[in-house]
Order: C-alpha cells, then structure tokens, then sequence
C-alpha cells in the first residue's frame, strides 16, 4: 500500500501495532486541508520501505534511529533501503545552548557510518556524503515573520531561516536519492 496525501502521517509504532498496515483514516497535522488516498498494489514477496535520513555527520545518532525506526519497520518486515543525506564537513546549528560540549561524534566519517548501518545488515543507497549549501537564498518575508513570531534577534533569526533552508534541501536529496532507481521506488511500502 502507498499512503499518501499531505500532512498525513503514520507512524512506525501505528504500523508496527498494525501488522505494517493502516486501518481507519490517516489522521492530517497542520493547518491546511489534507486528502489521503490508499493504493492497493499487487502482492510482493518483500515488502520495502524508504528511510532517508539527513543531518550532518558530527551529531549523527544511528543508534537511536535503528531502534526507533528501522528495526521496527523491520521487525514487521518492511525490509528498509537507507539514503544517507548527512554533510560531513562543517556543522551549522542555531540553537547553541542545547549542544553538549562534552558531547563527541561517534563516527569519524561518513564512510563509517553507512558501514555501521551495513554491518546491520540494511541496504544504505548512498554512497557519498551530502554538503550542505553554505549561503542558500532566503526570503527576506520569511525571515520577518520569525522575527515577529520569536524570541531571537534578527541575526538569530537570519541563522535559523539559513538552516530551515538547508533542510529543506536536503528533503529535496532524499526525494532525488529515492527517485534514483525508479525500479526500486516503486516497491515502497511505506517512507520515512
């Protein structure tokens, strides 16, 4: 099944209670108006999903991601194809009072991270790491409208609009890493 529609989300406990499917209506978040809509598909001898993870290398945690998502997406047997998107270079934060000053990478490099995931036995789909945009364009709107809405001054709110930014981008590189292999995507049970 394909569950799609926006602002509808199922999450990994609802599938993992479920057996890997949805029953009832797809719940929407946000404040637009959503539609959802379940596609029945022929059966398949492996049911897949997709988990894009992204981020940047030195406050990556694949610890907490393999027991919160992709061994429950396992154990309910949406065997998952990982992608990667995490920029190994340099690390862009706006909230700096919550970063742990003791805190320190557990992987040295991005190679050692996918190697991680494959000693797990999962399918990582990326094979280099992501680099971030350094000066992406923001909207000047969207940076008025933090500043209105926060706390933060304007450099603060100019920092955190740069990195919603990147983001979104590197959303846009899970999208591409999924799309990659159009074969493959279209075996997707569920994405995450």
């Amino acid at each position: 099944r394909y569950y799609g529609g926006r602002g509808n989300i199922a999450s990994v406990e609802s599938l993992r209670r479920s057996g890997g499917r949805a029953s009832g209506s797809l719940g929407t978040s946000g404040s637009g108006s959503g539609s959802s809509q379940i596609i029945e598909r022929e059966p398949q001898t492996q049911r897949r999903s997709f988990v894009c993870i992204t981020g940047q290398l030195s406050r990556l945690e694949l610890d907490n991601k393999i027991a919160t998502v992709l061994e429950p997406l396992r154990s309910i047997g949406l065997d998952p194809d990982i992608a990667l998107i995490i920029d190994d270079s340099i690390s862009y934060t706006t909230n700096d009072q919550r970063i742990d000053a003791d805190y320190h990478p557990r992987y040295e490099t991005f190679t050692r991270a996918v190697q991680g995931l494959r000693n797990y036995g999962y399918n990582v789909v990326t094979d280099e790491p992501y680099h971030q945009v350094p000066n992406p364009i923001v909207a000047p709107d969207y940076v008025s409208n933090l500043h209105r809405r926060g706390s933060f001054d304007e450099i603060k709110h100019m920092e955190r609009a740069t990195n919603n930014v990147r983001m979104l981008e590197s959303w846009s590189q899970c999208h591409a890493a999924m799309s990659r292999h159009v074969d493959r995507m279209a075996t997707y049970d569920v994405v995450v």
